[in-house]
């Protein structure tokens, strides 16, 4: 039993948007693990246009802005953001929306926004996200991640929060380690 709390708490910070191997327990507030919308009140800001969409990508860069409130303690174990924390989702829902505003307005201010907002303690170390299906992500998480197209935009809540999602430009390859460059015959002379 001690392994299995250990393994839990360790996935928790790990990172909010990656699942754990093992199947997390409800958080503690009651509704707060319900899906979007629920009786309980959370604010459904699902990107639906961008989740509705067949056309997915095997892969997918990605940064994001998490923001939690405080009814979703139990799905960080101990470790949420004291920002999170403190806020209802009403508040969350605004933060949320505005984040998303300014991404829509200048997708390049992600990590201005990220240093400002984010509740993500790998998103906060600039982590860019390298997203697949096959990846440790939560599913709806990794859901509008592959759907998303290059600079868009969306939002998608989880058991921890609203991740502010932007697919971000791939970083050229290394010219060193280009598959072009390892493709070419070798030369002899």
């Amino acid at each position: 039993m001690m392994i299995v709390l250990l393994l839990a708490a360790a996935a928790a910070a790990a990172g909010a948007c990656q699942k754990a191997d093992k199947p997390k327990a409800k958080p503690d507030s009651a509704g707060a693990g319900d899906p979007i919308g629920s009786a309980q009140g959370d604010v459904d800001l699902d990107s639906k246009d961008v989740l509705a969409r067949t056309e997915v990508a095997a892969s997918a860069p990605v940064k994001h802005v998490l923001v939690s409130w405080k009814e979703l303690a139990g799905a960080f174990r101990g470790k949420q953001d004291p920002r999170g924390a403190k806020r209802t989702n009403a508040e969350a829902a605004a933060l949320a929306r505005d984040v998303a505003a300014k991404l829509r307005a200048d997708p390049d201010e992600i990590d201005a926004l990220v240093k400002e907002h984010c509740e993500d303690p790998g998103a906060l170390r600039g982590t860019t996200y390298t997203v697949t299906a096959d990846s440790q992500f939560v599913p709806p998480f990794k859901q509008l991640a592959l759907r998303l197209k290059e600079r868009e935009v969306g939002i998608v809540r989880t058991d921890y929060g609203y991740h502010v999602m932007v697919r971000v430009t791939p970083p050229p390859p290394d010219p060193l380690e280009s598959a072009d460059l390892l493709a070419r015959p070798a030369q002899t002379g």
